[in-house]
């Protein structure tokens, strides 16, 4: 996660500086323990010191960052403060069915919608990238059809879900945005440690989503512009495809989307008053 840090420093280095002070940004990271320490290396790398800046031999710069709750949490880790976004209904083809049929006697699980089917998937890719032993029931599905069978899971979020998934997180990157706009947001830039399907609910509300799996290390970055009297958003994403960040254009805009048109295509998902209903 310190290439995140990487990345942003060579972008926005200018724009932060390079010593943190109260109130420069918001870093906000779900509960799970991992995303807090990505989190912290994301901004160790962002805000790496300069030799003026150290005193004793800690090459550190510590800058705070809060996380949510799972009790409260509507913004990132959603799922487990509203387990019905898992609630999914899943379309079968034959092909399909007899993988489900075929998982759930080999691992012993009762496989019934996407979502299990995915768990299994992302499973079996963590012991396949650190190189431990799989049963041989798994190399007679790996990597395919299970890797595509997989991607079911997002389509099924983003066109069943994303009100859950998504609604609070834009509705606050909405609001933030206006209220720098109208000057009474302080920070510059605003971070969130979160999971894959924030990234991918995101995309499915921006109809940017490409049918694939997130990497690690993966992010959107949404900017606010100003260009002579107009406020625009840009779009940016990175999951290591190409050799550098991809600017996304969401449908009917250009590299720089008005304002206003981003709210008008993304405003549709706003979470209901009781946002798990």
């Amino acid at each position: 996660m310190s290439g995140v840090g990487k990345a942003l420093k060579k972008r926005y280095g200018d724009f932060l500086g390079d010593v943190y002070y109260d109130g420069l940004l918001e870093a906000i990271s779900s509960e799970y323990k991992r995303a807090m320490m990505s989190l912290q290396a994301v901004l160790a790398s962002l805000f790496k010191p300069s030799k003026s800046h150290l005193k004793g031999d800690l090459n550190w710069q510590p800058v705070p960052f809060n996380y949510i709750p799972f009790a409260k949490d509507n913004l990132l880790a959603t799922y487990i403060t509203c387990p019905d976004i898992f609630n999914l209904q899943t379309d079968l083809d034959e092909d399909t069915q007899k993988l489900y049929t075929y998982l759930s006697k080999y691992s012993g699980l009762n496989i019934t919608n996407s979502q299990e089917l995915f768990t299994v998937y992302h499973n079996l890719r963590s012991l396949y990238e650190l190189n431990l032993e799989v049963p041989d029931w798994v190399k007679r599905i790996w990597p395919q059809p299970i890797k595509n069978a997989s991607q079911q899971f997002w389509e099924d979020i983003i066109n069943q879900q994303l009100k859950k998934s998504a609604g609070s997180l834009l509705k606050k990157i909405h609001e933030d945005s206006q209220r720098k706009i109208d000057g009474s947001f302080k920070p510059k830039i605003v971070i969130y440690s979160g999971h894959d399907i924030n990234i991918v609910s995101l995309m499915g509300a921006f109809k940017l989503f490409q049918k694939e799996n997130i990497r690690y290390g993966s992010y959107v970055i949404v900017e606010l512009h100003k260009i002579e009297n107009d406020y625009y958003i840009k779009i940016i994403y990175e999951n290591y495809n190409l050799s550098k960040p991809e600017v996304m254009h969401v449908p009917g805009c250009s590299e720089f989307c008005k304002f206003e048109k981003f709210v008008e295509v993304t405003k549709m998902f706003y979470p209901n008053e009781n946002w798990c209903s």
